[in-house]
């Protein structure tokens, strides 16, 4: 995201929760890619949802738009596909099945 204080910002005017000036900057930097890799290497065995996890497999990556690509295997990504597919479309992001049909290809 090209201007994340300017994004979180206009969210926030949306949804009427406007506040204090400097508060928007301080969200933006506490939800650094960068911040939330650091409390993942420090805290992720002490969090319930994650203490049970791999931690040799980070789940914050290289949070850039699009890296599920090289990340998840083909039948990882159907399989969410299948049981998301409609919501994300609703939230308005494309599914590798569309683009398969678009393309011509089809996967086994």
């Amino acid at each position: 995201m090209a201007n994340p204080e300017q994004e979180l910002a206009r969210i926030a005017g949306v949804l009427h929760a406007d506040g204090v000036p400097g508060q928007v900057a301080r969200a933006v930097e506490l939800s650094s890619a960068a911040r939330m890799r650091n409390l993942e290497e420090k805290h992720s065995s002490e969090w319930r949802l994650t203490r049970g996890t791999r931690q040799d497999i980070a789940f914050v990556r290289q949070a850039k738009s699009g890296g599920w690509r090289s990340e998840l295997s083909a039948p990882l990504v159907r399989t969410i596909e299948q049981a998301w597919g409609a919501t994300m479309k609703n939230l308005g992001y494309e599914l590798l099945v569309d683009e398969m049909a678009i393309s011509g290809k089809a996967e086994d």
